[in-house]
């Protein structure tokens, strides 16, 4: 059982064409051994030496991530840097790589759909119009049928995205919310677009003081739900989009040990 890694990275780019991706971004081919076929592919979040480990142990000659392997040009492979020592090793190990990020947020299908559905939102559309077929933004609209309290959401978020730690929120834990907008990872820049579309609530991660006050000043409510929480569903999507496209044709696995980088007390 085995794909060619061109029948692989032509799959990625029919959900999650490169050219929907931020300019900023770097998604697509990391790294490229071509001359292998792919047998065993490990999704996950974003490389690092303990998925290395787990792709290695589990015989993976393909790894597909979310956030990029390779975010900046490099002028050299040294041993002595975090990414020399990972290139060193998916190189030595066969291993290819392939990251999907701001391309899969904004495909349809990708993360921020993904989200706005666990979230039970309804009504889904795009937060911006790209003139992509493939794309509706960075970010969804949606709507609770019927309204929710802040609080309620608060916990629901919580539950529905398995978040073990205190979620941050900005806005009167009564008020009743109806529109709300989602963006996976990093989306609190957005918050004038948000309440600009009528929106009550922004529900994303990795919130600021500044984004805080902002939200408190302007009215609109701001739930902080992490970059990790509203990005760790990447690997459960894509895995299922490509076993539906690969079926009894490769083997497909997601990281058992995709983990938050940080500890709480």
């Amino acid at each position: 059982m085995t794909i060619s890694i061109n029948e692989l990275c032509a799959a990625i780019r029919d959900l999650a064409p490169e050219e929907i991706a931020e300019s900023w971004d770097n998604s697509g081919i990391q790294l490229e051994l071509t001359s292998k076929p792919v047998a065993k592919i490990l999704i996950c979040l974003e490389i690092t030496g303990r998925i290395i480990d787990e792709a290695i142990a589990s015989d993976c000659d393909f790894i597909l991530t979310h956030h990029p392997l390779i975010f900046q040009p490099i002028s050299k492979v040294d041993i002595n840097t975090i990414m020399g020592t990972y290139l060193v090793r998916l190189i030595g190990n066969g291993i290819s790589v392939y990251s999907a990020h701001t391309s899969f947020d904004s495909a349809w299908g990708g993360n921020n759909d993904d989200l706005a559905n666990r979230l039970g939102l309804s009504e889904i559309r795009a937060f911006d119009d790209t003139g992509h077929p493939k794309s509706g933004g960075l970010g969804r609209i949606g709507l609770f049928q019927p309204p929710r309290r802040l609080e309620d959401i608060v916990r629901m978020v919580k539950e529905v995205l398995d978040i073990d730690k205190t979620v941050n929120y900005v806005g009167n834990p009564e008020q009743m919310i109806r529109e709300v907008a989602v963006c996976a990872g990093s989306g609190a820049d957005s918050i004038d677009d948000v309440r600009s579309k009528g929106c009550e609530l922004l529900i994303t991660g990795d919130t600021k003081f500044r984004h805080g006050q902002k939200a408190r000043e302007t009215g609109i409510a701001l739930i902080d739900a992490g970059h990790y929480h509203t990005e760790k569903i990447f690997a459960d999507n894509m895995a299922g989009y490509l076993r539906s496209r690969f079926a009894n044709q490769v083997e497909i696995m997601e990281s058992a040990i995709d983990l938050d980088p940080f500890d709480m007390l």
